[in-house]
């Protein structure tokens, strides 16, 4: 502030000592009030409590210095005072300075000179223990707020379901709650401060070790409690953004979560279970219905049709009606088995209950199987099979009918999609994996659905308009494959340009 800003209340019962020293206050560019007693200083501040500093002399009538400075500390009237003495009254001065007075000054032939730098110097003193108690009021709400956040966080972290344990950079074990304690029967003085390694077992330790080494990943792993029952464990690293000697991150320990998921295995072996049973179940009148049918349709083609006067129109359209009716019956029948071979293939995987017939096998020839069994597929359509492989890819060790399975799949899809025009089969190394993709000209995706196609009975486009064109579980089942051996799949497409579907496989 400047000293236009701030206001003065000069006290002294000497009419010429208060001309002289608001003469000088008002040239100095303070703005002035006076009065002639403390009770006339105490009216006044109180009529205005913006004034910023009285000049206060000790000596006057009715109500002196030390008497107004007392009133102001009862009422609690909180403003910076300056007392006014002789060279003779320093035990005056004192008392004031004990009573709260912050300065003095000495009525004396120097007094005109002091006076500004006196004022100033109080001023500031107050500005600054001003803002010292804005700072430590700041500093209570934050503290507060703190507080009660970490109250708030501490009843999350002691009220979760799962089980909770954090260490240090060291190993040492600073957070727990009371999920893990259970889980492993624990208690507090056999883990705080205490190493990872001292107290977990097996899987866990493997997980935290993990987390130690590679520091920028989240490993999970599914371990057996000690009282019984399946838990899953996820640990990763915990990091922070540190300037220490130009080090953008600092590792500052590790994390493990652990979720009791012995239900949901249960729920998952009933469903798949029941899966199974339902699906063996319908497979075999499903075949009979079939290979009746079949039956039936090539007794009449040999034995009935040929009987029947051809030449009577409502006989010739009843035997197309027939003949349309019972290859429809065909179609929808090997269509349904189709799903139902499908349903019981992603319920074995998801139940980890396949077989892997894993042997070293040669991706070009591979790709040729492939190609050879969907040959009659791009023959009907007049499409063409495109191959790009890349010379001197490396065996892998896998399942061949199963990446076989994944190639045809991929394969019949892109000819189902496409009208006209060709497919591409690619597969190119990319450091230490092999790149496999099945390009085509077709309809394409919509990005919305470029994930979606990958979920259990999903069908791209408007399944109320357009008659869906597969089981919905082609893709999923690819999915399983390719990340049982550590791949991942995806696909990129724009609608109408055309689809691209990816798959990687990790080399030997």
């Amino acid at each position: 502030m400047k000293n236009g800003e701030y206001k003065i209340l000069l006290v002294d019962d000497d009419p010429f000592v208060r001309e002289l020293l608001e003469s000088v206050l008002v040239d100095g560019g303070y703005m002035v009030t006076t009065a002639e007693n403390g009770k006339a200083a105490l009216e006044a501040f109180v009529s205005d409590p913006s004034i910023n500093l009285i000049l206060t002399d000790m000596n006057m009538p009715e109500m002196n210095g030390q008497q107004l400075i007392n009133e102001l500390q009862e009422n609690i009237l909180d403003v910076p005072i300056i007392v006014l003495s002789g060279n003779k009254e320093i035990d005056v001065v004192m008392t004031a300075l004990n009573s709260g007075a912050e300065d003095y000054l000495i009525k004396d032939e120097f007094i005109q000179d002091t006076i500004d730098i006196k004022i100033k110097k109080t001023l500031e003193k107050k500005a600054l223990k001003n803002r010292n108690l804005q700072l430590i009021a700041d500093l209570s709400i934050k503290t507060n707020e703190l507080e009660n956040a970490l109250s708030s966080m501490t009843a999350i972290i002691n009220n979760m379901p799962d089980g909770l344990l954090v260490t240090n950079a060291e190993g040492l074990v600073t957070l727990t709650n009371p999920a893990i304690k259970a889980m492993f029967n624990l208690r507090d003085r056999d883990i705080i401060d205490k190493s990872y390694s001292k107290i977990l077992k097996g899987t866990l330790i493997e997980l935290m070790e993990k987390t130690g080494a590679q520091r920028d990943g989240l490993f999970t792993s599914d371990m057996d409690l000690p009282g019984g029952g399946i838990a899953r464990a996820s640990a990763t690293a915990i990091g922070k953004k540190s300037s220490f000697r130009d080090i953008d991150y600092e590792y500052i320990g590790s994390l493990v979560i652990v979720r009791d998921i012995t239900m949901e295995k249960e729920v998952d072996r009933m469903k798949n279970d029941f899966i199974s049973i339902v699906s063996h179940e319908l497979r075999t009148p499903l075949t009979s219905i079939i290979g009746f049918t079949k039956l039936i349709r090539k007794k009449l083609e040999d034995v009935l049709f040929p009987a029947i006067d051809r030449t009577d129109g409502k006989a010739q359209k009843s035997i197309d009606q027939v003949s349309g009716n019972l290859g429809i019956i065909i179609s929808e029948g090997e269509r349904l088995a189709a799903l139902i071979n499908d349903v019981l293939d992603i319920a074995k995987m998801e139940a980890g209950k396949v077989e892997w017939k894993d042997e070293s096998l040669s991706l070009k020839q591979l790709i040729e199987r492939a190609a050879d069994a969907s040959a009659s597929l791009f023959q009907e359509r007049k499409l063409l099979l495109l191959r790009d492989i890349e010379e001197g890819l490396p065996d892998i060790k896998a399942d061949g009918d199963r990446l076989l399975q994944v190639l045809l799949n991929l394969l019949s899809n892109a000819v189902k999609f496409t009208e006209k025009g060709q497919v591409t089969c690619r597969a190119v190394r990319t450091g230490d994996v092999v790149t496999i993709s099945v390009e085509d000209n077709g309809i394409g995706i919509a990005k919305g659905d470029l994930l979606l196609v990958f979920e259990r009975f999903k069908q791209v486009g408007d399944i109320h308009t357009d008659r869906p064109k597969g089981t919905g579980l082609g893709l999923p089942i690819c999915k399983q494959i390719v990340e049982h051996y550590g791949g991942r799949i995806w696909a990129e497409s724009e609608p109408g340009q055309g689809s691209v579907f990816f798959f990687t496989l990790p080399l030997p």
